[in-house]
């Protein structure tokens, strides 16, 4: 079975452990491959190296401006 990549940038540790449980909860939780990173540069790293179906996106992460992440639109062609 293939499993769908989805990549999770969250820096508050409860709310990804929540994100986790949903999904592996969730009807099917075990067809997704979860890649968490805590920030914006992790998760830049791991688009250059990987292709993700999803990208779950804290938009309070450190660094962004009253809730907007910039994010560069080359590494978007990183997803499936």
């Amino acid at each position: 079975m293939t499993q769908t990549p989805i990549l999770l940038v969250e820096d508050f540790a409860p709310d990804a452990r929540l994100i986790v449980e949903m999904l592996r909860d969730a009807e099917g939780g075990d067809e997704y491959d979860l890649t968490h990173v805590r920030t914006m540069a992790a998760a830049e790293a791991a688009l250059g190296g990987q292709k993700f179906s999803c990208v779950l996106l804290d938009l309070g992460l450190p660094g962004s401006r009253r809730g907007s992440v910039w994010w560069p639109p080359a590494r978007m062609g990183r997803l499936s």
